[in-house]
């Protein structure tokens, strides 16, 4: 029976375990965003190898053969052998029925996974005997082409007459010495790295994938260097040739920064997309928004921890990533310019200044040729970041991390200050929510400030006992305006002069007089604690504290390098230089205080949770309507927003009604 590649597809699913894994591989090792998926693979849809991966094998001629299906672990990307073994398109069941298949199909593979691939190029083929070896190792070297026998057995018999004038190289399992034979008969290169230091059964992709230990993690290195002299070009099946990059570290490490000079090289290094206006700290400017950036300015003497957990200098592999990362940046940055030469020089300054040795040669002629020839895909370059480093000061590498998490500090106590600075001129009672402070660990000295304002200035710790004493001024004045009402020559020698009345008046001495309601009284028809009314009338706010709060505020503002960092609780927290304030140059302006003053005002409840719509006002229950009633009819007279607070639906239909007798 004859497949067609339209069987295959229609047939199976994109979604299959070894894709599954490839993602997390792409990502966590390659840095990749998405998987591309070279060999089509695909994924059963159903039955007893649901989710099962097929691997495709396709002929030279671009023909559907077949394809094997295998189990795999999507975490580790490890086969699952226990109660499954291999099969294949044309058996399984799921998919013989789906295409009226009922008669039992054999088929005779005789071509390589991946053949179809080294058709119109010219790159270096690899050889293994596993699919999924040869899937990985395409990802990371992609100027070669991978195939794979589907077995160690199975090389000896499959056609292999179209690889005659190709260079050929085979990376056999351990234990597969039969391929050393055939490579020798052939003329093709076979590498002897797993045969002598790997363990039985094991694939050079285990050894990508998992390095359990240093003894391993340096085998996997010899594997790559001589995949990176294959992809490169520099090893041929014909003509072994002995150049490589002979990276080594210096005997004397250094632990300073590597300087590339590239100021002095007068090429382009760096670029973001950076706008808007920025935060000036002490080392870094902050940016509001995050940007995107590239930098080829790389620290070849940054040391990192090993998966055996030692310090240790950057290794071959990550040195020839970081070689390339930095030239692809370079190219990318200055295209207007000879940046081949301009790299020339960049790599004489990193043997210079960095602890690492190597062949410029080999870097210049092999590696850089072979990162000149695409299209310098720099992707995987870009960082996300919203900071970029002041030039002055030269910082060390172990407080780098340091200074910017005190800039970035910084950074946030000068927002929430500025956008508090206005509200302490509002005589507003202020929640840090409207600052966008949530909790007092998001910043210790702003959520003080606010609280030190409120009860200095306000006599109030909490909007609960806020609104709790304002339900007592409007019941006082409440009762002021009935009395007047029933007496024309009532006068009240004060007009309550409490946290939330009006300013005190003048009286005459020949005016009628009466007492104020009994506490008792105001606890019974206003609804408050009983100590919530000797609150009220007992507290006197102070002019001064507003004063010193908003002149501590604005000097803050102005001058945000005037404050300490100070370890409290394992953490860095943030501290205002007292000394350096109360040293400042005083002024002589003061601020003439008084109750009413300080608390009579309309609440502002600006981009708080009061900009929703009426209908999700009304869920929220009666108070927080009343609320959301007096935010957005701010015209109303006292009168009507008195029975707003007693029956906020009631004026609601009320209003209504009138609206559509008016229209």
């Amino acid at each position: 029976h004859t497949f067609s590649f339209d069987d295959y597809i229609s047939t199976t699913k994109q979604r299959n375990q070894f894709r599954t894994y490839l993602r997390t591989f792409y990502k966590e090792t390659l840095g990749y965003k998405t998987y591309t998926n070279l060999y089509d693979i695909r994924g059963v849809k159903g039955g007893y190898f649901e989710d099962a991966t097929l691997f495709p094998y396709i002929n030279l001629h671009n023909e559907f053969i077949t394809a094997k299906i295998v189990k795999y672990n999507t975490v580790t990307g490890k086969r699952i052998k226990d109660n499954y073994s291999n099969t294949w398109f044309h058996s399984e069941k799921t998919i013989k029925a789906e295409l009226g298949i009922k008669e039992k199909i054999s088929k005779s593979i005789n071509c390589f996974f991946g053949e179809h691939l080294i058709l119109n190029n010219d790159k270096p083929i690899v050889i293994v005997e596993a699919e999924k070896t040869a899937i990985l190792l395409s990802s990371v070297f992609k100027e070669t082409v991978f195939i794979a026998s589907g077995g160690v057995a199975k090389l000896k018999n499959l056609n292999w007459s179209f690889l005659a004038d190709r260079n050929v190289f085979l990376f056999p399992d351990n234990n597969a010495k039969e391929w050393f034979e055939i490579a020798a008969n052939r003329s093709w290169w076979c590498s002897d790295v797993l045969e002598n230091e790997g363990l039985s059964g094991e694939d050079a992709a285990d050894y990508l994938t998992d390095h359990q230990d240093e003894q391993r993690h340096k085998t996997w290195l010899k594997l790559y260097d001589q995949l990176w002299n294959i992809n490169a070009g520099e090893i041929t099946s014909k003509n072994i040739i002995g150049v490589s990059l002979n990276h080594e570290h210096k005997k004397d490490i250094s632990f300073e920064y590597c300087d590339l000079n590239l100021k002095e090289l007068e090429v382009n290094y760096y670029w973001d997309n950076a706008s808007g206006p920025s935060f000036k700290g002490n080392n870094f400017l902050l940016f509001n928004e995050d940007f995107r950036c590239l930098s080829a300015n790389i620290d070849f003497n940054k040391p990192f921890k090993s998966e055996f957990g030692k310090w240790q200098q950057m290794e071959t592999y990550k040195f020839i990533e970081n070689l390339e990362k930095s030239f692809r940046i370079i190219k990318h940055l200055n295209l207007d310019k000879d940046y081949i030469s301009k790299f020339r020089k960049i790599l004489y300054s990193i043997i210079q200044n960095s602890n690492h040795t190597f062949n410029i040669n080999y870097v210049e002629r092999v590696l850089m040729a072979l990162w000149d020839k695409d299209n310098n895909n720099i992707d995987k370059y870009y960082k996300v970041r919203n900071w970029r480093f002041i030039p002055g000061e030269k910082i060390e590498r172990k407080e780098f991390p340091k200074r910017l998490n005190e800039d970035k500090k910084l950074f946030n106590t000068y927002q929430f200050l500025k956008k508090l600075k206005p509200l302490l001129n509002k005589n507003h009672f202020i929640l840090p929510e409207h600052i966008g402070l949530h909790s007092k660990q998001m910043d210790q000295y702003a959520w003080n400030v606010i609280k030190r304002y409120n009860e200095t200035v306000f006599g109030c710790s909490t909007e609960r006992n806020y609104k709790s004493k304002l339900r007592v001024s409007e019941y006082l004045n409440w009762w002021q305006n009935n009395m007047t009402t029933l007496d024309k020559n009532f006068k009240c020698v004060q007009k309550f002069c409490s946290t939330y009345s009006n300013t005190i008046i003048g009286c005459k001495e020949n005016v009628h007089t009466y007492s104020l309601p009994s506490q008792n009284t105001i606890v019974s028809e206003a609804g408050v604690n009983r100590n919530i009314v000797k609150e009220y009338f007992s507290f006197k706010p102070s002019s001064e504290a507003l004063k010193q709060l908003q002149d501590e505020v604005e000097y803050f503002v102005s001058h945000h390098q005037h404050f300490i960092f100070e370890r409290s609780d394992n953490r860095i927290v943030l501290s205002p230089d007292l000394e350096k304030f109360n040293n400042r140059e005083a002024t002589k302006e003061t601020i003439v205080l008084d109750q009413a003053e300080a608390f009579n005002y309309e609440y502002d409840y600006t981009n708080t949770v009061l900009d929703i719509t009426e209908a999700e006002a009304m869920a929220k229950g009666k108070d927080f309507l009343a609320s959301w009633i007096l935010f957005h009819y701010p015209e109303l007279e006292e009168y009507d927003r008195n029975q707003v607070r007693k029956g906020p639906v009631y004026f609601l239909s009320k209003r209504m009604k009138h609206l559509q007798y008016a229209s």
